[in-house]
């Protein structure tokens, strides 16, 4: 009886990335360097301009009740 050989030609090798992958601003969905970031209602992190004019947006949306 012939002896097999394992064969590995059929295995794929799976790339390792170089760098974990940054989490991606819920605003504009691009990544978000950890140093820098800031972080919403429920713990995203995002870019503090983003999150500015977000901010700015509301404001302007929001109706006002005739109080100054």
């Amino acid at each position: 009886m012939a002896r097999m050989r394992p064969s590995f030609h059929n295995t794929r090798a799976v790339p390792i990335p170089k760098r974990p992958a940054l989490p991606a601003c819920p605003i504009c969905d691009k990544g978000v360097q950890l140093e820098t970031a800031k972080t919403d209602e429920v713990g995203r992190a995002l870019h503090e301009e983003c999150y500015l004019l977000r901010l700015n947006l509301r404001r302007s949306t929001t109706p006002t009740d005739g109080i100054s």
